[in-house]
């Protein structure tokens, strides 16, 4: 059931976060209302949506169900390298939220192995905490054609290196290395953006002064459409800037990415890189750095397409075996028969 909100499309932080206010206040009247109806025997809270705090902690305790706590992201950790401030009310308030969530949590889930010692160095038990990482459905995100609908209708040939970058325009991606590194790469690659975010302004900005004829940026489609994106494109970008919190990250797209057998370039560190690595799944460059990144994409736009075919294949293989979320979805299962049976 969706709670209604006024859309913030700023970069704002002040607007951001009066908008996760007002979602918050929404979201706990409604919360209220369908526990008092449904009784429900576990409370899940997924964050990084820190408007839900107060709603899921409200209907754990009206219920008297026990809470399952899955953190995606670490918050207020992962802001403050984006500009949210270290100090003050709302991050105090937001730190005390959270602490009092992990304390009542019956469970806490997270997505790395990062995430979990980072948790347990924050004085949660370690048999508290389980690890079930990003996935894909495997069989929605599939290798498929190349030249496909999204391709052709964007009129981009078969001469043209296709380099995308499709999901959330952040602060947390740092796309300016992405504009920076475009006037350095080979007049064949096509640099395309695919998404909305509080960035996207400023970066439609950079490109139509600087990169109108070299780079394009289009907007979100349905998730049942992004098999389709991923497919069209040569390879794919992952970024994420360079904070020391974000090496515990692992962004949910490069598991879709892998999953459609698309090469991957990785302007990221940590624990993201070495699964990259590991999977022989495409490129690892350094964050945040214009030049290794048009030199990884000059280089694999030389690569003949057998090259390319053999990182793509190597992601598909490896998100079979790691990110099926069929397969997560039977850990859940288990995890949510444990709690109810405590």
């Amino acid at each position: 059931m969706r709670c209604p909100a006024h859309p913030v499309k700023s970069r704002s932080m002040a607007r951001m976060m009066l908008g996760e206010l007002e979602l918050m206040t929404g979201a706990a009247c409604l919360a209220a209302r369908l526990v008092v109806r449904w009784r429900p025997d576990i409370v899940l809270l997924t964050v990084p949506q820190f408007s839900m705090l107060i709603p899921a902690l409200a209907a754990a305790g009206i219920a008297h169900a026990p809470l399952v706590l899955e953190i995606r992201d670490i918050w207020p950790d992962e802001l403050i390298p984006l500009g949210f401030p270290a100090w003050g009310p709302l991050p105090a308030l937001l730190t005390f939220l959270m602490s009092t969530a992990l304390r009542c949590a019956s469970r806490v889930v997270t997505v790395t192995e990062g995430f979990k010692t980072h948790f347990e160095s924050k004085g949660v038990p370690g048999q508290k905490i389980t690890v079930i990482p990003h996935g894909a459905d495997c069989s929605v995100f599939r290798p498929l054609p190349v030249n496909n609908w999204f391709r052709n209708e964007h009129g981009w040939g078969e001469n043209e290196f296709v380099f995308l970058y499709a999901g959330n325009m952040g602060r947390a991606q740092g796309l300016d290395s992405l504009l920076e590194a475009v006037a350095l790469f080979p007049r064949c690659v096509k640099t395309v953006l695919v998404g909305n975010g509080c960035m996207r302004d400023r970066l439609e900005d950079i490109i139509y002064h600087h990169a109108r004829d070299r780079a394009v940026v289009i907007d979100s489609l349905p998730h049942s459409c992004m098999p389709w994106v991923y497919a069209s494109a040569d390879t794919c970008l992952v970024p994420l800037r360079r904070a020391p919190i974000l090496k515990r990250t692992v962004p949910s797209k490069l598991c879709e990415v892998m999953a459609c057998g698309r090469p991957v370039v990785a302007s990221l560190d940590g624990e993201a890189a070495e699964l990259v690595r590991r999977a022989s799944a495409g490129v690892v460059v350094e964050t945040e750095s214009p030049g290794a990144l048009a030199q990884a994409v000059t280089e694999l736009a030389s690569y003949p397409k057998e090259r390319l075919d053999m990182f793509g294949q190597s992601g598909r293989t490896f998100a079979e075996r790691h990110f099926d979320r069929r397969k997560h979805a039977l850990e859940y299962e288990r995890l949510f028969r444990e709690v109810t049976s405590g």
